[in-house]
């Protein structure tokens, strides 16, 4: 089963990968179906209507994380289900913790690929497969959504100009922080990151040392620095450098949970992979195993 997002990226999937998609199928005569979607929440609509059809299946996701994310939860904890994604969005960062984009579209090592399990984490809204934010990160996202429409602007220059917009207001938020059910810490924070997968953002490697399939999350929080530190520390913790630099010595907060509880004095913004929110509130549980996960062949 393919399910095809139109909008996500610059151009149309359904124009651009399907066509591929198609010639090896009919070539392969392997049986398929190809689902458009229409609105947001389609793709999970339209996966478990095939599911409950019953036996085995592979679903392929023909989009963006938005796409990918809503598939998931349909899909999620059903072991005769099998879940892909030709990625055609913006950031595409989950499948950074695999292999190359390009990878991913091949057609052929797609369809040839075997999956595995890999973790997810159930949140306040939803399942989530790669990252959840609360702070300056979720707000940078909360902007990005204009910046991805202007065309030929890659995901990362997207990011880029959002983490400008973003940090012309109020930085840093008090948190509370809660792991694993014991009173973590407390203060001023730039942001509060619980990551399954390593990279986010259209790119950011936030968390190094993330495995997505070892029943952990990592737990990153950055307290709010001098404002002349920051374009150096940005560059640091988009190439993954922060957890030893010196510039975040005394600001970063770092460890490994099977869940987390943030509670901020005031509204924040939050996001899980890409989808924005303003709570005070962010809760992120892991969930072992929870979904069988298609890699490519090479």
């Amino acid at each position: 089963m393919f399910i095809v997002n139109p909008a996500a990226g610059k151009k149309n999937p359904a124009e651009t990968v399907m066509p591929m998609i198609r010639a090896y199928m009919d070539k392969k005569q392997i049986p398929y179906v190809c689902h458009i979607t229409k609105r947001a929440g389609h793709a999970t609509e339209l996966a478990r209507q095939e599911i409950e059809k019953g036996g085995d299946l592979r679903i392929y996701a023909v989009g963006g994380d938005g796409t990918f994310r809503e598939t998931v939860a349909a899909a999620a904890g059903n072991p005769q289900v099998e879940v892909g994604v030709f990625p055609c969005g913006s950031g595409d960062d989950y499948i950074r913790n695999f292999a190359s984009k390009e990878a991913f579209l091949k057609v052929e090592k797609q369809l040839s690929g075997k999956s595995r399990p890999v973790d997810l984490m159930e949140t306040d809204y939803g399942l989530t497969v790669n990252v959840g934010c609360l702070g300056l990160d979720a707000k940078v996202a909360y902007h990005m959504a204009k910046y991805k429409r202007i065309p030929f602007l890659p995901g990362s220059m997207a990011y880029n100009l959002a983490l400008l917009q973003s940090l012309f207001g109020r930085l840093g938020n008090s948190l509370q922080v809660t792991v694993d059910g014991e009173r973590y810490l407390e203060g001023k924070f730039v942001f509060a990151l619980s990551a399954n997968g390593g990279w986010y953002g259209g790119g950011y490697y936030a968390a190094p040392e993330a495995l997505v399939d070892d029943g952990f999350m990592e737990i990153v929080l950055v307290r709010v620095p001098k404002l002349w530190k920051i374009p150096k520390m940005v560059s640091l913790y988009k190439k993954g450098l922060h957890m030893e630099a010196p510039e975040f010595r005394g600001l970063l907060e770092y460890c490994r949970a099977k869940e987390i509880q943030v509670k901020s004095a005031r509204e924040a913004y939050a996001t899980f992979d890409g989808e924005c929110v303003r709570t005070k509130h962010m809760h992120c549980e892991i969930l072992p195993g929870a979904l069988r996960f298609i890699i490519p062949s090479e």
